[in-house]
């Protein structure tokens, strides 16, 4: 389950961006997370939770945007949405494709007090 050392970075992640002379807990963290990352959203929540429990943390609401696999055609250059792992163009069915999207891996926004 490598969504439990991605929880882990996400917390020290959004620890690193709060102000440290500020006593802040975090309430809610907003994710870009793309098809391509394997990351499963309740899995994740299940580890966020776990790592922030007893913490000032605990609570902290986890959004999520799931972001879609897309590919752009060297051949046709028509931009689509795939099924990973499937690298094929949807509109000639060729495997000369540059992904476009779906790698992502963000923390998009932080709200804390």
């Amino acid at each position: 389950m490598h969504e439990l050392s991605i929880a882990v970075q996400i917390i020290e992640i959004v620890h690193k961006h709060l102000p440290a002379d500020q006593n802040l807990s975090v309430k809610k963290i907003r994710l870009r997370v793309g098809e391509f990352t394997a990351i499963i959203p309740e899995s994740l929540r299940l580890c966020i939770d776990t790592i922030t429990r007893e913490t000032a943390d605990a609570g902290v609401e986890l959004e999520i945007i799931e972001i879609p696999a897309q590919v752009k055609c060297r051949q046709c250059f028509s931009v689509s949405k795939i099924e990973p792992p499937y690298l094929i163009c949807a509109s000639c069915g060729s495997q000369q494709v540059d992904i476009i999207s779906g790698r992502e891996l963000l923390v998009e926004n932080i709200e804390a007090e």
